[in-house]
């Protein structure tokens, strides 16, 4: 184990004190257990820790709750906010009792996805480039007291009279510059430190939305290892903020009448090192780009259901704030579910941008989705037809909409999502699971009235 050594070493030469084992739960949150340094071994590797899979979040129920967690040795990083020196790993989840693979792991999802992609001969690797939209705020509160429901946030950029700084006006946030952009400090340092940890920055600036939404582009990565980046960066970016006594959040849409927070995913397939979108079809596509195109848009409102995992994410997938809300493609139009990026030149680089997608799902899931719909699209050569064109929300061309709340969306899924466990990608108890565990999830959230209803119904 090359890996190993290199790690032992470090142990020594830095004087590392902890190892600490990061896992990702059910829904997509990071969890952590962190042993001495002398628990650093061989076997932890293979045999892995022991841990209660019903307390990390959706992995067990109390009577079969014991699971294992191996580290993933590839994944090592020292963590750059521990208070002693503290190398970190993200763990792979089995069974307690053995080997074979545990359903519901979302690391083992995206490996068996990897893997169905070189068994059916479409390409040798999945490549991905993720778009990370967020929000920083100095603070927020909120109450679900019967007689106080409420939300508020505290921004230094907000533009409000109780601000007396350099204004944003809202939606007028992208791009600009220092003094207006108040967060640059905060993201030069972020960009430091994720760039250390070989996490590459594309960009980063400062978002449409007023106050405090920000980007960060990452660089291009294979799926699996794109799927750690993702959470690595918000596991990076909420820590950052609290040294910035700042707060973070990726929830789509935290305030009405501000731009919402996506994660825009690009991807592209190679195969023997060329890659295979690349071609003069349509929009410099090749077939297998445009039949990859057609089986994400032929499975969108399924795919909702996994890429846009929060009833929060239907409030901003709305018209009106460059969200996507038609299934269709074109080559510029940001209201599209799916763009062909104009601005690629690079044929080595071609490649196609899915935009409904945010952050409030497991990473894991989201991009495995996604491919075994691209690839079923390949498989079976399904037709996109021709790019979409003009004003698609008032088109005379008629296209389907995205659904418009999370239970539509799991209804969709529930009907039909062969495509995602026919190549053994998902396993059909992690699809039934996920529709569970979200439909709790959706309901919790339906029983609460909020303001918007007090100024409509009070006075009936």
């Amino acid at each position: 184990m090359e890996k190993f050594s290199y790690f032992k070493k470090l142990i020594t030469d830095d004087d590392i004190k902890f190892i600490d084992i990061k896992v990702v739960n059910f829904i997509g949150l990071l969890k952590h257990f962190t042993y001495p340094i002398s628990k650093f071994d061989k076997n932890l590797f293979i045999d892995g820790v022991g841990a209660d899979g019903s307390s990390i979040g959706g992995y067990a129920v109390i009577e079969r709750s014991d699971i294992r967690i191996i580290p993933d040795i590839e994944t090592g990083f020292i963590d750059p906010f521990f208070p002693e020196k503290t190398i970190s790993f993200l763990g792979n989840i089995k069974y307690a009792s053995s080997d074979e693979d545990f359903p519901l792991c979302p690391r083992a999802t995206a490996a068996r996805s990897e893997n169905v992609l070189k068994k059916l001969g479409i390409g040798d690797q999945s490549l991905w480039i993720p778009e990370l939209e967020f929000f920083l705020f100095d603070g927020y509160s909120y109450s679900l007291e019967p007689m106080s429901t409420y939300v508020e946030f505290i921004s230094n950029e907000a533009n409000t009279a109780e601000n007396f700084g350099y204004k944003l006006n809202n939606k007028r946030g992208y791009a600009s510059i220092p003094p207006y952009d108040k967060s640059i400090e905060f993201r030069t340092e972020l960009s430091k430190i994720a760039e250390g940890l070989d996490i590459g920055i594309k960009v980063h600036h400062h978002e449409c939305g007023v106050p405090g939404q920000l980007e960060f582009e990452l660089d291009t990565k294979p799926l699996l290892k794109s799927a750690d980046d993702i959470l690595t960066m918000k596991y990076l970016i909420k820590n950052l903020a609290v040294k910035y006594n700042k707060i973070a959040t990726f929830m789509p849409k935290p305030m009405h009448g501000i731009s919402g927070s996506g994660m825009h995913l690009h991807q592209f397939i190679k195969k023997e090192n060329k890659n295979i979108f690349d071609g003069n079809v349509i929009s410099d596509l090749s077939n297998e780009g445009l039949y990859y195109i057609g089986g994400i848009l032929k499975y969108a409102r399924e795919l909702t259901a996994i890429t846009n995992a929060s009833t929060n994410s239907y409030r901003r997938l709305i018209p009106g704030f460059e969200a996507p809300t038609v299934i269709c493609y074109s080559n510029s139009n940001r209201t599209s579910a799916l763009r062909i990026p104009g601005y690629i030149k690079d044929p080595s680089m071609r490649r196609i941008e899915y935009r409904p997608p945010d952050a409030t799902g497991n990473p894991y899931f989201t991009l495995s989705a996604l491919l075994a719909a691209g690839m079923e699209g390949i498989t079976d050569k399904i037709d996109p037809g021709k790019p979409a064109t003009g004003n698609l929300e008032n088109a005379k061309r008629k296209f389907k909409k995205l659904p418009k709340n999370l239970p539509m969306a799991l209804d969709f899924l529930k009907k039909d999502h062969t495509f995602l466990t026919k190549n053994g990608i998902f396993k059909e108890e992690a699809i039934k699971h996920w529709i569970e565990l979200k439909e709790k999830e959706a309901a919790s959230v339906s029983i609460y009235p909020n303001p918007k209803e007090i100024e409509l119904y009070f006075n009936f």
